[in-house]
């Protein structure tokens, strides 16, 4: 059985997340940043490129295969509706505003 990836603290802090057990450190070494697989869940979902399925999955929209980032965001984000929030948060950090 694969362990959790998700900190459960991130529940009240969503810029926490693990990366790999008990890893909670990006590519800079700062805590809590979120693992590029997110973020490439991120960046398709602000542009429109992905859409959810009845299933949960997470599809490419021109191809319609289920995107290469689909489980990790799954595995993190339950519910879209978190993820959409955290999208926004991130865009809003980046300096992209909201999708």
């Amino acid at each position: 059985m694969k362990p959790c990836l998700f900190d459960h603290r991130s529940v009240t802090d969503p810029a926490r997340v693990v990366t790999d057990v008990g890893d909670t450190t990006d590519r800079q070494g700062k805590p809590g940043a979120w693992p590029a697989s997110i973020l490439a869940g991120f960046d398709a979902w602000r542009a429109r490129e992905a859409y959810i399925d009845a299933r949960g999955h997470y599809r490419i929209a021109v191809t319609g295969r289920i995107a290469p980032w689909s489980k990790a965001v799954r595995s993190v984000f339950p519910d879209v509706a978190r993820f959409h929030e955290a999208c926004a948060t991130v865009n809003e950090q980046r300096g992209q505003g909201r999708p």
